[in-house]
């Protein structure tokens, strides 16, 4: 194998190379860490799983769809629209539960999109603000 030098600043080190290595040697000392694998900690994986896949809760989704078939949102104003979608109502980022069967509201697919958004926003505003949203949080 051919002999290069160590590509870290400052290092002289010779460091053996196969003919079809691509990326830039390093010695023994110098080498770059391994890069640790992302895993996602949000309200879509539970003890490493997605919740929206398991069998819980296709079954906690159809059985609340069953007891309430319309759009909570909607109904308020007498807007009678079927719900296809099921959330949480105090998100589960923010401390809700996420089996509680309380915790669920059967929604319109816009609905959810409203809701959805607003609580991203409000979530980045506090993210930005220190924790802090507005006079409004206290």
């Amino acid at each position: 194998m051919p002999l290069r030098q160590c590509t870290f600043n400052g290092c002289n080190t010779a460091v053996e190379v196969p003919h079809n290595y691509r990326q830039s040697p390093r010695c023994e000392i110098h080498q770059r860490p391994k890069p640790t694998p992302k895993r996602k900690y949000d309200h879509h994986y539970h003890n490493g799983k997605n919740i929206y896949k398991s069998s819980r809760w296709v079954k906690l989704r159809a059985a609340k769809i069953a007891l309430n078939p319309l759009c909570e949102h909607c109904e308020r104003y007498g807007i009678i629209k079927p719900g296809n979608t099921i959330d949480h109502i105090i998100e589960v980022e923010d401390g809700g539960e996420v089996w509680e069967m309380s915790n669920l509201a059967t929604l319109c697919h816009s609905c959810h999109n409203t809701k959805t958004g607003k609580e991203a926003t409000k979530r980045s505003r506090k993210e930005n603000n220190n924790g802090f949203g507005s006079l409004s949080d206290f």
